[in-house]
């Protein structure tokens, strides 16, 4: 998933849609981990 910035991506990760979807997200996937890349334009 593209954001327009690392904070755009942690927001994202620390929203409450996404923190209430994890019971339904830990019983299909396993995430063990993830990276946030930040590139100059």
């Amino acid at each position: 998933m593209p954001w327009d910035s690392v904070d755009d991506a942690v927001a994202f990760y620390k929203s409450k849609a996404w923190t209430d979807l994890a019971p339904q997200r830990d019983k299909a996937v396993k995430v063990v981990r993830r990276h946030a890349v930040e590139i100059e334009k």
